[in-house]
């Protein structure tokens, strides 16, 4: 039952405030029962969330484990970090996701992901290596508990950036969260996901004067996110 002590009172006569306290989210974090109505704004609006309609195409769709799924449902302001990358490395976004630079100009890429998908950058022959023993715990979260078992897709990416002091694309990936790349030149990779998980490029980046704003490039020389946490 959605409306608990009020489950006699029209829905849309209840005040925003009182919602707090009789709302009922569904067993998948982040989505609701019903639409959500708030009202009473001075500005005029009127905003109505809706119930969560679940996306077999995106990350959370596929991860097994409540908890690993909680940590990729937003609940902070989402965490941005950029790194250095060029030809012959790999990027992996915990154990769900790798990008893999094959050719190309350096470039820098930011991440925008939630906070507890740790980010590590290896050379490309070490990649598959990396994920076999360390999925689950310098690569968090994953699908599963047998990381090993996942299999991976290749998705073919070819792009070309014309502008060095500007981000010039985004590439997303549903469920998980994007980067944008930052470089003058080509840039040849793969984008690694499970089967049915899909991916889409941007030419209008959401931040591509995130870099700049925040001091320059020489700031950000690459790093692992996150594997020195007490959790790991």
């Amino acid at each position: 039952m959605l409306f608990k002590s009020n489950k006699y009172k029209d829905p849309s006569k209840i005040h925003y405030k009182e919602k707090f306290d009789i709302l009922t989210e569904s067993p998948a974090p982040g989505t609701t029962l019903d639409l959500v109505t708030v009202e009473q704004f001075k500005i005029g609006y009127r905003v109505i969330d809706t119930p969560g309609i679940p996306n077999m195409n995106q990350v959370s769709a596929h991860i097994k484990d409540y908890e690993d799924l909680t940590t990729v449902v937003q609940s902070k302001v989402m965490r941005s970090f950029s790194m250095n990358v060029r030809q012959g490395y790999s990027v992996w976004l915990g154990g769900l996701a790798r990008v893999d630079i094959l050719s190309g100009s350096d470039k820098y890429f930011t991440f925008f992901m939630p906070q507890d998908v740790t980010i590590h950058r290896t050379p490309f022959e070490r990649a598959e290596e990396v994920y076999a023993n360390r999925a689950g715990t310098l690569l968090r979260p994953t699908y599963n508990d047998k990381p090993n078992e996942v299999e991976f897709e290749r998705h073919s990416v070819q792009l070309h950036c014309n502008d060095f002091e500007y981000s010039c694309y985004d590439v997303s990936i549903d469920g998980l969260g994007w980067f944008s790349i930052q470089g003058k030149g080509f840039v040849d990779m793969f984008i690694n996901l499970p089967y049915g998980i899909k991916h889409h490029v941007r030419d209008k980046p959401m931040r591509p004067f995130f870099l700049k704003d925040k001091g320059g490039l020489d700031r950000y020389t690459g790093m692992t996110v996150g594997a020195k946490t007490k959790k790991n």
